[in-house]
C-alpha cells in the first residue's frame, strides 16, 4: 500500500509540474512566433504574439514587407491560454530549424518562447495554430489594404 501511495504522490507532482496545470496559476512570460514561408511565389508571412496581447504581422520580404501592429482580443487570448495550459513542452529547448525540406515547398513553424526558453511546437501545433489563426488573418487583411 505504501508503494501505491508513493506512486500516486509522484504522479500528482508530475501533473502539477506541467505548464499551467492549475487553472488559476499564472503562466510564465511567453511569446509565439508563427511563420509560413516558401513556395514558388516566395510566400513570407510572420506573426509574433506576446503574452500582453500585442501582435505584429508581417507579409513579404525585406524592403517590400508590410507590417501591421494589432492587439489580440480577450477572447483570442483566452483561447490561446487554454491551449498553452494543456501543452506538453519537450525536455529540451529547440534546435535551429534546417529550412524547408524541399525546394519551393511551403513550410510553417510555431516557436513558443516559454519563460525564456524556445520550443518548436509540433504535437500541439494544430490546436495552437487554430487559436492564433484569427489574429494572423486580421493582420494579413490590414497589410493588404
Amino acid at each position: 500500500m505504501t508503494r501505491l501511495a508513493l506512486v500516486l504522490s509522484l504522479l500528482t507532482l508530475a501533473a502539477l509540474a506541467q505548464p499551467g496545470a492549475e487553472k488559476n496559476e499564472p503562466l510564465p512570460h511567453w511569446a509565439i512566433d508563427y511563420s509560413k514561408s516558401g513556395g514558388i511565389a516566395g510566400l513570407a508571412q510572420h506573426l509574433y504574439l506576446a503574452d500582453d496581447a500585442h501582435a505584429v504581422v508581417t507579409n513579404g520580404y525585406g524592403d517590400f514587407a508590410k507590417k501591421a501592429d494589432l492587439s489580440a482580443t480577450a477572447e483570442e487570448m483566452s483561447a490561446i491560454v487554454a491551449v498553452l495550459r494543456k501543452i506538453k513542452l519537450p525536455e529540451t529547448a529547440r534546435e535551429k530549424p534546417s529550412g524547408p525540406p524541399i525546394p519551393d515547398a511551403i513550410g510553417s513553424s510555431i516557436v513558443l518562447t516559454w519563460d525564456g526558453k524556445q520550443f518548436s511546437i509540433t504535437t500541439s501545433g494544430p490546436a495552437l495554430g487554430a487559436a492564433i489563426h484569427p489574429i494572423m488573418t486580421r493582420g494579413l487583411k490590414q497589410v493588404q489594404r
